[in-house]
């Protein structure tokens, strides 16, 4: 299991860091070598963002679709986004027969790493939505510029709901394996996967990005004061919400995995 950010320091202290880690992979890899640190995986989408020289890959990891707030009005054109490469991610591990001349094993497991972040990233309800309002008449970047008094780790709202609202401190970036483990541990006992027969129905990415932002706008933003800090009540709610979609990310994920290559899920050491 994960949470939003699918960072961790694992990766940071065995050394693979900067264009290191992503770049030097080997052509021939497989997709059960994708599989194998599960931790790289699913940090590998950040660190080609952040490090290896690809800040234009940053649009992969959200959704625009605008919250407007003040009786703005704005104009909003989109753009090629998370849906549009989650649902390439989807149809290339779906992808059968795969010629002779390409080298799928390698391409799927990009794809997987791709997935494995991004089906988090989808659901998380600040990666779906731009609030746009007098404070920030150009949007607020899904809540990055939402300017929030938590803690001095903590100072937006699109980092606190990384952060699941508060339940992680947020102060060490790259939370170590038995640190991520542990929510998902807790967070699957909270949210079983028979609490989601319905939703697991939809596989649909675009209705997923819609449920994040129905989440952003109608929980995230709602009773919250840019500037100030959160309240009790907010958190709680908050945290209920957030650990919910979390639950259901990873059960998305797994069934992709299980339909993409009819895949044994014990690769997957978490």
């Amino acid at each position: 299991f994960f949470f939003f950010k699918q960072k961790t320091a694992y990766e940071m202290q065995r050394g693979l860091v900067g264009s290191e880690m992503c770049i030097r992979d080997r052509f021939n890899m497989t997709e059960k070598d994708a599989f194998k640190d599960p931790y790289m995986a699913t940090c590998w989408m950040d660190v080609i963002k952040d490090v290896a020289g690809m800040p234009w890959s940053g649009k992969w990891h959200y959704v625009d679709t605008p919250i407007i707030a003040d009786n703005l009005t704005i104009s909003f054109h989109p753009q090629a986004n998370l849906t549009s490469l989650l649902k390439n991610a989807i149809a290339a591990v779906n992808f059968k027969p795969c010629p002779s001349y390409l080298n799928c094993q390698y391409a799927k497991a990009l794809m997987y790493r791709i997935l494995m972040h991004l089906v988090g990233d989808i659901h998380q309800p600040l990666h779906a939505c731009n609030r746009y309002s007098k404070n920030n008449p150009n949007g607020d970047d899904g809540g990055n510029r939402f300017k929030i008094q938590f803690t001095s780790v903590i100072n937006n709202l699109h980092f606190l709901w990384d952060a699941i609202v508060g339940l992680d401190s947020g102060q060490v970036y790259y939370p170590p394996p038995n640190v991520i483990i542990g929510y998902g541990t807790q967070i699957r006992k909270e949210f079983p996967i028979d609490k989601f027969t319905e939703e697991l129905k939809i596989l649909d990415v675009n209705a997923w990005a819609q449920e994040s932002y129905a989440a952003a706008r109608d929980v995230a933003y709602v009773n919250i004061v840019e500037g100030s800090k959160p309240t009790d009540s907010y958190l709680i709610t908050g945290q209920a919400v957030a650990k919910k979609r979390l639950a259901l990310a990873g059960y998305r994920l797994a069934q992709v995995f299980r339909n993409a290559y009819n895949m044994d899920l014990s690769l997957i050491h978490i």
